[in-house]
């Protein structure tokens, strides 16, 4: 792999270094009182749309996926299809010791059983298609979409913990949307520095999932989300948060599109 100033590399994703461990990643989304002032001008988040009807089938209705007939590399994880399902494990590759030895047949056979595919939860096409920026994987030995409850709990060695993913940027803070299926969007920001060092990529993951599980958690309790109640229709009803434990989530990445991070989940199949 090539590398690039700072350890990152063109696709946001850095081998495994060290593992930054820490309970003290806190957010300033907008379910919670802030921590940082909206004083920065380059990066404010957008105006909060009321939810509007995508223009894609529910989960149920829609074709299979044909991106999950082959696996999906790390590099692009962040870039699949929202709404289908993906395999995200990958395929064994034969070799002709293997064939020989029988150990690809058996290998095939555990790979088989042992798939990890996964439905991307839809978002709004505003949000979807290639980001602005790279995006910012989060796996675990090379599997990406740690729960968003094991990265809360820090119950997972993330891949590349100390990589410093906003520091190219030179920003004091940027904006996070989480895009939700009949859910009116709202933004907050993620401070770029603490302590006054650089956000890595363990303290982002975690003000991530901790703004995830906020809304998912606040829908499966029955209680009024911040800017009003999740719209259930057709396209909505598979996402019912009523329905979802946030512990089920995985989070895959975070795309960067109309000057927000928009974090890219999904469930397990």
């Amino acid at each position: 792999m090539a590398y690039y100033p700072h350890g990152q590399s063109h696709d946001g994703y850095v081998a495994p270094q060290q593992l930054w461990n820490s309970n003290d990643a806190t957010m300033m989304f907008n379910t919670h009182a802030s921590q940082y002032l909206a004083k920065y001008h380059q990066h404010q988040p957008p105006q909060v749309q009321p939810y509007q009807n995508y223009h894609h089938y529910p989960v149920a209705q829609q074709p299979y996926s044909q991106e999950r007939r082959g696996s999906a590399s790390l590099a692009v994880v962040g870039k699949l299809t929202p709404g289908m399902q993906h395999q995200l494990s990958s395929n064994p590759l034969p070799t002709p010791q293997s064939i020989l030895d029988g150990t690809f047949e058996a290998a095939v056979a555990y790979a088989d059983t042992n798939r990890d595919v996964v439905t991307y939860v839809p978002r709004r096409p505003e949000y979807s298609g290639e980001p602005s920026l790279p995006s910012i994987i989060f796996s675990v030995h090379g599997r990406p979409g740690p729960s968003i409850g094991d990265i809360i709990d820090d119950k997972v060695m993330l891949d590349g913990p100390y990589d410093l993913v906003f520091r190219d940027k030179l920003w004091k803070q940027t904006s996070l949307t989480v895009d939700w299926p009949g859910v009116t969007s709202s933004s907050g920001y993620i401070p770029c520095f603490r302590d006054n060092r650089d956000l890595t990529r363990a303290q982002v993951a975690k003000i991530v999932a901790e703004n995830v599980k906020a809304i998912v958690s606040t829908g499966l309790s029955g209680k009024p989300l911040k800017w009003g109640p999740q719209v259930i229709d057709a396209y909505s009803k598979p996402w019912n948060l009523r329905k979802i434990d946030y512990r089920d989530v995985r989070l895959i990445a975070i795309n960067y599109y109309r000057k927000t991070w928009i974090p890219v989940l999904a469930v397990n199949a």
